[in-house]
């Protein structure tokens, strides 16, 4: 196995106005390694300290690891485990189960995936184990395939919020489903903005409900958005943008997870999928909230 990481320190994101003083960048280093299926990662969960993550991948694989840090700057992983998510029989995933996108965990360390190709929700004991279905909801076969359920994430109380990638019910909104003591049992909604689509998503610890979306400009490369909003009882309000970054300034940010470092700042860390593809890259962006 060979792996390279670099560092780098940014005073300020390329983003003008607002937006930039909004998120700092205090991270960013690429991965390399040569283990067969690693890369196009496109979900993430971090500990609450911040010290563990896990990743899935586009082609069904797992990765869990710890960051070794000087301080509390992310500088490497290290202890880091790499293999096949299995379906239901408890063999690996199939050309037709692999497209994984969406990761969750719970508090009691219950692992949740969306997926893409075939629209589904599974529950793992254990991410290396055998999982079981959720129950689906009749809005879910109306995804095509390759545009399916994108970005997932769970709140404090358990429940579950996932967002397709693309959504042609809902013109000028996104639909979020929301699965609640067993079963889907409402419908939020997000505003479309500007061609984004929703990649990644999280409950950080100060209560906002973060967004991770992305935007494809052909030889330029991707374009990364992150806006937040409070949930309340009328769903989601008070929606901020936080960082709108250049294209090509990014790889393909897929993933995104929240936690609180030992000043009580929420920080955000997101994790690119590089499409298996050479000219890309794994890397791994880390933000910190300026509330």
């Amino acid at each position: 196995m060979r792996a390279c990481f670099v560092v780098a320190l940014i005073a300020a994101l390329w983003a003008g106005g607002a937006t930039a003083q909004a998120l700092t960048q205090t991270a960013y280093w690429e991965w390399q390694d040569d283990r067969p299926g690693f890369g196009g990662f496109s979900g993430l969960e971090v500990s609450a300290d911040g010290t563990e993550f896990t990743a899935i991948s586009d082609a069904g694989f797992f990765l869990t690891g710890r960051f070794s840090r000087a301080g509390d700057m992310p500088l490497a992983v290290r202890d880091s485990t790499l293999g096949p998510m299995q379906n239901i029989l408890g063999t690996p995933v199939d050309a037709m189960q692999r497209d994984a996108e969406g990761l969750a965990i719970a508090e009691d360390d219950t692992v949740y995936v969306s997926f893409e190709l075939d629209a589904r929700v599974w529950r793992y004991g254990d991410i290396s184990g055998p999982p079981e279905y959720l129950p689906m909801t009749w809005e879910f076969r109306g995804f095509n395939a390759n545009q399916g359920l994108e970005a997932l994430a769970i709140d404090p109380d358990g429940a579950l919020f996932v967002i397709p990638e693309v959504d042609k019910i809902s013109p000028r909104s996104w639909r979020v489903f929301v699965f609640r003591d067993g079963a889907w049992s409402q419908i939020l909604h997000l505003p479309k903005r500007d061609g984004f689509r929703p990649v990644g998503a999280d409950f950080g610890p100060d209560g906002w409900f973060y967004l991770l979306e992305r935007d494809f400009h052909g030889a330029r490369g991707f374009s990364s958005r992150i806006r937040r909003w409070q949930l309340g009882e009328d769903g989601f309000a008070g929606e901020e943008v936080l960082m709108t970054s250049q294209p090509g300034q990014y790889d393909n940010l897929e993933g995104l997870a929240a936690w609180r470092d030992e000043d009580g700042k929420t920080r955000l860390i997101a994790i690119s999928d590089d499409n298996y593809k050479f000219f890309q890259r794994t890397e791994f962006v880390e933000f910190t909230v300026n509330e």
